[in-house]
């Protein structure tokens, strides 16, 4: 895609093959950080968290971000809808366009031309409804005939994006709908330099990442009651050794060959315990570790969300 002078855009020059090349790195680097924060910052129960079970952490990092993820799924999927149907594209921005900005003005002049248009616009409708009203409808059937050339997928994302919706609770979907008005705000700005996919890609890598900081030392492992045969001591010396409670509070990294690993969640330790010294095992809804579950669908049933875990205990 080339601009105005012949020159190629920054967007055209970002190769697809580059992310899916920097992705696993990425994701690689997500989950090694994710496990150094539910380990409280120490090295040595991030690695045997990290060795414990790998494919856990994976897995249930991913499930511990649904709901932000189906939020920026639903954001994604409306940006980039609006950006096939009408192009929207640094080399789209000629002057008979609906989203047509200025180029070459200040941050400042914009401002002003557009606080100055909009006591124009409210002048002239409170002087002309009918008049105005009959402008609207011309502007809005001209918004309705889309030129993109990826209109005939925009189908396709408009479903991906109500799915997304109905499946999202209303907390993260009303901060969605913030982030993807300020994306489309700050992209009127920059339209000159960034394609809105792009600017929306991100986005959506900035909210992901703010998501990781909000919950870096939540587990990705629901918490559970554990009741042992008799309380267990942990340390390395018989002086230095510190009596647990019976009934901890633990999320449980592995399973395995007669042992359960369990990470302590008073204190964050790591312990072994052997299968025949547990009696129950009991999952438990710990506060602040999960948000809400009343999704949109279950809003628009009218269906109350209730919880099948009773609360843990506060030791």
């Amino acid at each position: 895609m080339n601009d105005k002078n012949g020159k190629r855009s920054a967007f055209s020059r970002f190769e697809i093959g580059t992310l899916a090349t920097l992705a696993p790195a990425l994701l690689i680097l997500l989950l090694l950080v994710k496990v150094y924060g539910v380990a409280r910052f120490s090295l040595t129960t991030a690695t045997a968290l990290a060795t414990a079970a790998p494919l856990s952490v994976l897995i249930g990092t991913l499930a511990l971000y649904q709901y932000a993820s189906m939020a920026i799924v639903a954001a994604s999927s409306l940006l980039l809808s609006i950006a096939w149907y009408w192009n929207l594209y640094p080399s789209a921005g000629a002057s008979h366009s609906f989203f047509a900005v200025p180029a070459r003005v200040t941050f400042r002049c914009r401002i002003r031309s557009a606080s100055y248009t909009l006591f124009r616009r409210t002048r002239f409708t409170l002087l002309h409804p009918l008049k105005q009203g009959m402008i609207a409808l011309a502007q809005f059937k001209a918004l309705l005939r889309g030129r993109g050339r990826l209109r005939h997928l925009v189908p396709l994302t408009v479903l991906l994006m109500l799915f997304s919706v109905l499946l999202t609770p209303p907390y993260y979907l009303i901060r969605a709908s913030i982030a993807s008005a300020a994306v489309l705000i700050l992209w009127s700005f920059l339209r000159r330099k960034v394609s809105l996919p792009a600017l929306a890609a991100y986005a959506a890598v900035v909210a992901l990442v703010i998501s990781l900081i909000l919950t870096l030392e939540t587990p990705w492992v629901p918490a559970e009651v554990v009741s042992l045969k008799h309380p267990i001591f942990v340390g390395l010396s018989s002086k230095h050794k510190v009596m647990m409670s019976q009934y901890p509070v633990a999320f449980i990294v592995s399973d395995d060959n007669g042992w359960t690993a369990m990470l302590v969640n008073e204190n964050r330790y790591l312990t072994w315990v052997r299968d025949s010294d547990i009696t129950s095992r009991k999952i438990c809804h710990l506060a602040g570790q999960l948000g809400s579950g009343q999704v949109v669908y279950l809003v628009l049933r009218g269906q109350p969300y209730t919880s099948p875990n009773v609360g843990c205990p506060i030791r």
